[in-house]
């Protein structure tokens, strides 16, 4: 349901089960299921980098300590590497 929410928008009463939609309430043509799956596969291209960048953060307690000892300069540096090294696409 993210995937659609995310191409069309959220509107009320848009309702799906054990992965088939059930109720379709935008104005759009309900989409076939292969186009259904272009859009799965477009979303979870879109935010795949979240889980990897996820991985690599230090942890709160660890981010903290950096600012503490190096500022907010220290923390961009050690932050931006793990950006840029999963951008978003």
């Amino acid at each position: 349901m993210d995937a659609i929410i995310n191409k069309y928008g959220y509107k009320p009463g848009l309702t799906t089960r054990e992965g088939k939609i059930t109720n379709w309430p935008y104005d759009e043509k309900k989409p076939t299921i292969a186009e259904l799956k272009v859009i799965v596969e477009e979303y979870e291209n879109s935010i795949a980098h979240i889980e990897l960048r996820k991985k690599e953060y230090p942890s709160i307690e660890d981010q903290l300590d950096l600012l503490y000892h190096h500022g907010i300069d220290g923390w961009k540096v050690q932050i931006k590497a793990i950006k840029d090294k999963y951008p978003k696409k």
